[in-house]
């Protein structure tokens, strides 16, 4: 073989080396292409499931606010209407006691004036028998 053919046969090898060698390299990042593509997809899945996820609670906090401000409006109206209830039933007490006290006046003028009606009794029952007395003594 000619130097010429060596040569020749020397850079077809190394061209071919370098060939397969970046036909690896390709391959390789092909490879890595392909990993990168699959985990984007995974982050964007997840991203989007972060973000679902993320407006889901947004609802959901957003439900619990409305829900505890109603609670809040129903505990003052509740706060509102006990205490009214409790101001009519302090009104009523003292109603109550104002009533409680006249007719204790009423009970007590009454048991003087039957105790003025037992004493009147007893002094007439007294008289008629005098008078019994007497008049048997002259008939």
């Amino acid at each position: 073989m000619s130097l010429r053919g060596c040569l020749r046969s020397l850079f077809f090898k190394e061209s071919d080396k370098r060939l397969v060698m970046q036909q690896h390299q390709i391959a390789e990042l092909s490879e890595e292409l392909e990993l990168m593509k699959k985990e984007k997809v995974s982050i964007v899945e997840r991203l989007r499931e972060r973000e679902k996820t993320l407006a889901d609670t947004k609802t959901a906090l957003s439900n619990l606010q409305n829900v505890l401000r109603d609670i809040g409006i129903d505990h003052q109206a509740q706060v509102a209407e006990y205490e009214n209830s409790i101001a009519e039933l302090k009104q009523t007490i003292e109603h109550l006691g104002s009533e409680i006290l006249q007719l204790r006046k009423v009970q007590d003028s009454l048991e003087a004036e039957k105790q003025s009606l037992e004493d009147g009794t007893i002094h007439l029952r007294e008289e008629i028998k005098r008078k019994d007395t007497v008049s048997s003594h002259l008939l």
